[in-house]
């Protein structure tokens, strides 16, 4: 058994271990893994929906940004945060002092959508 801090979860999804204990203290990091571990086929198809070239825009960018700030856990949150994440600058998780993502907007020509990658993932997420 290997404790290791998350992160973006890359490596550990590249890895073979038998088990591994994953922890980190994102709380929208652990909703993203709990969602898609427990609706894998329905998450990624909701999350692919926002994956458009209307919705590559600076504009449209905020108004999920400012849902996303304004919403609960769960699976319509753990969808903005793929999205944020696929689309803001450099990929960068940020938050400012009340806790609201504020990452800018990131201007890629075509964000990459990590379909393949999110049906690999297969393991329970847990808050440690």
């Amino acid at each position: 058994m290997w404790n290791r801090f998350v992160g973006s979860g890359a490596v550990f999804l590249n890895t073979d271990y038998s088990e591994s204990l994953l922890c980190d203290s994102n709380a929208d990091l652990i909703n993203l893994y709990s969602v898609l571990k427990a609706k894998k086929t329905d998450f990624v198809k909701a999350c692919k929906e926002l994956f458009t070239a209307e919705n590559n825009k600076e504009g449209r960018y905020y108004l999920f940004r400012d849902e996303f700030n304004n919403s609960s856990p769960g699976k319509r949150r753990a969808s903005l945060f793929v999205y944020l994440n696929r689309h803001c600058y450099n990929g960068l998780c940020r938050y400012n002092s009340r806790g609201e993502f504020n990452t800018p907007f990131g201007r890629y020509t075509k964000p990459y959508f990590p379909e393949d990658e999110m049906f690999v993932f297969g393991g329970e997420a847990t808050n440690c």
